[in-house]
């Protein structure tokens, strides 16, 4: 088992998956566990403890480690006994507290942020999934608030149940916002390997960087972008409660336009096996080249947004852009992809503040071209001007009429990309997919992704 096994194993916590505690009569021994029998109580133990009402709404939840919880299928109260177990929680006090979260969870609704905040993430999700199917929603709006808690959505529900709800008259919660969409509307989402297939989704979305989180978001595989057009007459809702822009369509009302692929790390390897074993063989030589160098800089080396480990990932992502293009531009080589990356490991060796420090990429040059006397010139001009506007360098270059300023220009161009991948460090939505300069680069943003995961190493 890998460590992405490990991650989805471990998040998996199905409530439809439960197993009665009184159906197994010696748990340390069902679930292997006769090393640490004490993290495996038995019916008996626990009846003893607290009676039969608690005991018989036990269960055990199978993930990386077998996991006693009490459940109440008709109140939804979830609790994590463990904790209940190694505290010695006394049987009135456990009462109590199940009683008041039942009531709570009555009188305002599992949904609501006042009694969901109580929940064990690990168990969120899946308690509201079965909290949704076996809800008696009364109304549209019941509906849409419990959908917007739903973290999948209308994966969990029937078809036949889903059309019901949208197809009963009611107010639509967008109707304001939809009226004023043209006749034809452009629409997006993001699909990871756990996403609801498209021919069940009725999610999508009117931003593309949206529908780029949620391609990656909890995503270990391949996933995938598409744009669509929808007629505005066949939009079922706008929803934008939680910032996303959402427009709701049935699978048969959505026009699919393209389709765009974005790699995981694994892809990569693989399908341009060549162009990652070169970045990563360049990166490696560089990063051991300019070591002494870089450590020259305390803000480099103490800093958590700015320091080493992003200006290796602008390294290694500026070197794999490149030989991704070399199939485009034949200016490329060996030469460039040494420049653009010894510039992407450097572009930030000169920062003195985490955030908008002006003019840091000219002091990052002026501290490169001190240190080595015989400096490359397209490196020092590549990472003085990353931190500036596209105009001010095009003027640069047309004013002093730079010898092959079209190869320094598309030099440039995949600098910058590198760094604005990486601004998923700072969440999802610091990243502008619209700003990246090679369709390429696109393509990387769920290798940006994975890059700032410790599992990945370049």
């Amino acid at each position: 088992m890998d460590i992405n096994d490990l991650f989805r194993h471990s998040n998996k916590a199905d409530l439809e998956d439960l197993i009665p505690l009184k159906t197994i009569n010696n748990p340390p021994e069902y679930f292997h566990m006769d090393d640490n029998p004490e993290l495996c109580p038995d019916y008996s133990q626990i009846m003893q403890m607290y009676g039969h009402d608690i005991a018989d709404k036990c269960y055990y939840c199978v993930t990386v480690m077998p996991e006693l919880i009490y459940f109440d299928k008709d109140t939804y109260v979830l609790l994590e006994m463990m904790g209940v177990l190694m505290s010695h929680t006394p049987r009135n006090i456990l009462e109590k507290n199940i009683n008041e979260f039942a009531k709570e969870i009555k009188e305002l609704g599992l949904e609501n942020e006042n009694v969901s905040w109580k929940l064990s993430s690990k168990f969120k999700i899946s308690l509201l999934n079965y909290y949704i199917k076996h809800q008696d929603v009364e109304n549209y709006k019941d509906f849409i608030d419990l959908y917007i808690h739903s973290e999948y959505g209308f994966g969990k529900m029937t078809q036949k149940k889903i059309r019901e709800i949208f197809d009963t008259p009611h107010k639509k919660e967008g109707q304001t916002f939809i009226n004023k969409l043209p006749d034809r509307v452009t629409i997006y989402r993001g699909e990871g390997d756990k996403s609801t297939s498209l021919d069940k989704a009725l999610s999508w979305t009117l931003n593309p960087q949206t529908a780029y989180f949620f391609a990656i978001k909890n995503s270990q595989n391949t996933s995938y972008l598409y744009t669509a057009k929808v007629k505005k007459k066949d939009i079922l809702d706008y929803i934008n409660d939680r910032n996303e822009e959402e427009i709701l369509v049935y699978p048969e009302n959505v026009h699919l336009m393209s389709k765009d692929i974005l790699y995981s790390l694994d892809d990569i390897k693989k399908i341009y096996k060549n162009e990652y074993t070169n970045a990563q063989f360049v990166a490696f030589e560089l990063m051991k080249s300019y070591n002494n160098f870089i450590q020259t800089s305390a803000f480099a080396m103490n800093s958590s947004l700015h320091g080493i480990n992003h200006m290796k990932r602008i390294c290694f992502l500026s070197g794999l852009i490149h030989e991704m293009l070399r199939e485009f531009y034949r200016e490329l080589n060996d030469n460039t992809l040494i420049t653009v990356m010894t510039a992407g490991l450097l572009h930030d060796v000169g920062r003195v503040d985490e955030w908008n420090d002006l003019g840091h990429g000219k002091r990052s040059a002026e501290k490169y071209e001190s240190w080595f006397s015989q400096y490359n010139s397209d490196v020092s001009l590549l990472i003085q001007y990353h931190d500036k506007d596209d105009d001010v360098l095009e003027k640069y270059l047309e004013h002093n009429h730079v010898k092959r300023k079209e190869l320094l220009w598309i030099c440039y161009g995949i600098l910058k990309d590198a760094d604005a991948l990486d601004r998923l460090r700072l969440g999802w939505r610091d990243l502008d997919t619209g700003y990246l300069r090679n369709s390429i680069s696109k393509n990387l943003v769920f290798v940006a992704k994975q890059l700032l995961n410790v599992n990945y190493e370049i």
